[in-house]
């Protein structure tokens, strides 16, 4: 039973068809002191799965982290503009419109320069 988040339904359905996967526990690996401990774990994790690894990361300090471990990496927006460059969305004003309802912060100025290159100026 969830807790009634936004974006529930949808995390749970992908977890049910296998298109992400749930860590039940932190994987061992380097300690990241100035970051908070979920973005330390995803980066551990990563680890684990190699160079290949995309990690979503929004924090900046945490994606230069990854960078310099080699990790790739990409921030919600990233995915965002990505899905709708690969026509899985209509329009990506919408979604980050959602974000902002839901409470999740992006900068106005990261979500213009996006939707201006998106072309939904």
């Amino acid at each position: 039973m969830g807790l009634g988040l936004p974006g529930e339904s949808d995390i749970a359905s992908a977890i049910r068809r296998r298109h992400i996967g749930v860590l039940r526990r932190d994987p061992a690996g380097p300690p990241f002191p100035a970051l908070d401990d979920g973005e330390a774990s995803t980066i551990r994790a990563a680890l684990k799965h190699g160079p290949r690894a995309l990690v979503i990361l929004d924090e900046l300090s945490a994606r230069k982290a990854a960078r310099r471990l080699g990790l790739r990496c990409t921030g919600t927006a990233g995915v965002i503009v990505e899905a709708r460059r690969a026509r899985l969305v209509n329009k990506a004003r919408p979604l980050f419109s959602r974000l902002t309802e839901a409470g999740f912060y992006l900068s106005p100025e990261l979500v213009a320069a996006v939707l201006k290159e998106l072309g939904e100026e």
